[in-house]
């Protein structure tokens, strides 16, 4: 049976069936919550995205927030209380291993901090804060500019971070922001989000407009005016 959920926090505002049944591990839940301080220039209707985790009495989610970091896991009920807008996606090519996998390492991250400069790094380095004109390729990627600005936002995002994968993954592993977190864990289980930017590089706009996603549900509609 469908759980029932406001659209938005207003004791006048009717219910609106929300059926989460249908929110499987591994699964993504995009909300827009008024509560929340949205990602900096974002570029994205959604200030928030929650990863929903294996199937409990009742399905539990979880997410890193401004402030506090990654949280322990809630129900999903819970984190969608006060949500104007939801939409629920599923990665093409998941499958239950690597969900158990990837929902595995979230839960291993609890009480990781948030990662306010990493949040605004992002946004520069997918275009959503634009800097100055002028562009450079990015190495090894087709068809996607950096002005020099954002180039240098990422150069100097991992110099002295070490040599080798493992450190630097160490190094952006101590904090996360909200798409980061996500990224992280899809990568981790080798089902990678974005191919052409790494987790710590993922805003999100980039996690959004991923071709890897496809669409579910709408879980709360937007409301219009």
């Amino acid at each position: 049976m469908a759980a029932t959920l406001p659209l938005k926090p207003d004791a006048t505002t009717p219910p609106a069936p929300v059926n989460l049944a249908q929110c499987q591990a591994g699964d993504l839940i995009f909300v827009s919550r008024p509560t929340d301080t949205a990602q900096i220039s974002n570029c994205s209707p959604f200030n928030r995205v929650i990863l929903c985790l294996e199937d409990k009495k009742d399905k539990e989610c979880i997410e890193s927030i401004p402030k506090v970091g990654v949280i322990k896991p809630r129900p999903l009920r819970e984190a969608l209380e006060l949500a104007t807008y939801a939409r629920l996606y599923r990665h093409k090519g998941i499958d239950d291993n690597s969900a158990a996998w990837l929902c595995q390492f979230a839960r291993g991250k609890v009480g990781v901090d948030y990662d306010p400069p990493g949040e605004a790094r992002a946004d520069v380095q997918s275009g959503c804060a634009e800097m100055l004109p002028g562009s450079v390729s990015l190495s090894g990627v087709s068809n996607h500019k950096l002005n020099p600005q954002k180039a240098m936002v990422i150069w100097f995002d991992d110099l002295g971070q070490g040599d080798t994968r493992d450190s630097q993954e160490a190094h952006h592993d101590k904090s996360f922001f909200c798409s980061e977190f996500i990224a992280r864990c899809f990568e981790w289980a080798w089902v990678p989000l974005v191919d052409y930017l790494p987790p710590h590089g993922t805003s999100m706009r980039a996690l959004i407009n991923s071709n890897k996603l496809q669409l579910i549900d709408t879980l709360i509609a937007q409301e219009t005016t």
